[in-house]
């Protein structure tokens, strides 16, 4: 397995402390996504011989009979399986359930990018025994699109042209649409701020229609699950989708406001109002840069609804250094373990990749720490640990 960095990347926050040891993205093989990493895993597994139980859905821990640790975990047919040295959490955010997102979140009918096995198991077993937890509020999201009755959203993005504005469900502009997102949140207004963090619609013209593909297809950004598991290829020149009715098209603002369901007047005024401002190039009201503005000039006009599509949520049960679970006392919950998006020691602000790393490098220590523990209990006990 080769490790090496495909390309060169700046830190996304450069203004934050510590942005200076970002060093890129490292990938398995040269290439980043399509399961490359998930792969080099499971070939590690396999050469380990260490059997993978798909089937048997953990939904309790299980303690001692002093409730003091942790020894192991019940299946969801009801089957318990014991842990000499602790069980490691590394179950993924809660991004995937609906419940959990409403309450921690305060989303509603918010889509998914990534696995639907992300349903916040973790979470809830943890708690359910006096876990702590932190930044539970915390999340990435893209831009994207869903399909009506779909689970799955797709990344939506414009790479080729920047003829686009984003409106609120009241037909106003509303951001800077280009202020730097590091991975779901953009500096507006001096606050680290989940970007766009309501329903937004993307609103754009026939020459950035052609400019190219709204969502990269695999051979670009071979990411999310549409993508990835589903095979997805938004086309080329995106008329597939406005044939299919994902994508709006009206021959002018004000019938395009009407398909859109918001006042005309308003989305008519916030389209000259931008207009004005590439003609002067000078976005005053949002800052947005002369290099970006390019004008909504050319018809038929275009329109989707994004709501935010959840990449992964970051809270959990808190952990310390050693990857140890804490009580509410703060206090360790013996035998217990968290790593990667279940706990994720990163919150709002982080660079791509983060929380790869957070559950690589955790979820090693928390190995470490599990062997050792098992090691002490063996020799207290004059047992063997094989």
């Amino acid at each position: 397995m080769d490790v090496g960095i495909p390309g060169e990347f700046a830190p996304e926050y450069p203004e934050l402390s510590g942005s200076e040891a970002f060093g890129g993205y490292r990938s398995v093989d040269g290439v980043m996504g399509d399961g490359h990493l998930h792969r080099a895993l499971l070939r590690a597994l396999a050469d380990r011989g260490i059997p993978i139980r798909y089937d048997s859905r953990a939904v309790d821990l299980v303690t001692d009979q002093h409730a003091a640790a942790v020894v192991g975990v019940r299946t969801e047919d009801g089957a318990v399986l014991l842990a000499r040295g602790g069980v490691i959490l590394a179950t993924g955010g809660l991004e995937a359930d609906a419940e959990l997102v409403r309450e921690h979140l305060g989303l509603e009918d918010a889509s998914i990018w990534g696995s639907p096995a992300c349903t916040g198991d973790g979470l809830r077993m943890a708690q359910r025994i006096g876990a702590d937890l932190w930044h539970t509020d915390n999340m990435m999201a893209v831009t994207g699109i869903t399909p009506p009755g779909a689970r799955h959203g797709l990344f939506a993005m414009m790479l080729r042209r920047r003829g686009y504005i984003w409106a609120d469900t009241n037909g106003e502009r509303f951001v800077n649409e280009t202020a730097p997102a590091g991975h779901g949140q953009a500096l507006i207004d001096g606050q680290y701020r989940l970007k766009p963090d309501r329903p937004t619609w993307v609103v754009f013209d026939e020459a950035t229609r052609r400019a190219g593909p709204i969502s990269p297809d695999a051979s670009v950004y071979p990411v999310g699950w549409s993508v990835v598991m589903d095979g997805y290829a938004w086309s080329a020149d995106n008329l597939a989708e406005i044939t299919a009715g994902r994508v709006l098209r009206a021959h002018t603002i004000d019938e395009l406001a009407d398909a859109m369901g918001v006042p005309a007047p308003a989305l008519g005024e916030s389209v000259a109002a931008y207009n004005a401002d590439c003609a002067a190039g000078l976005d005053d009201r949002f800052g947005r840069a002369a290099a970006t503005l390019d004008p909504l000039a050319e018809g038929p006009f275009h329109a989707f609804l994004s709501k935010p599509v959840l990449a992964w949520t970051s809270g959990g049960p808190r952990h310390d250094e050693y990857a140890r679970v804490l009580r509410t006392s703060q206090e360790p919950l013996a035998g217990l373990y968290a790593a990667g998006g279940v706990s994720s020691t990163y919150s709002w602000a982080n660079d791509g990749g983060f929380h790869i790393a957070d559950a690589i490098v955790f979820g090693r220590i928390a190995g470490e720490h599990a062997a050792v523990r098992a090691r002490q209990q063996s020799a207290a006990t004059g047992a063997g640990v094989h």
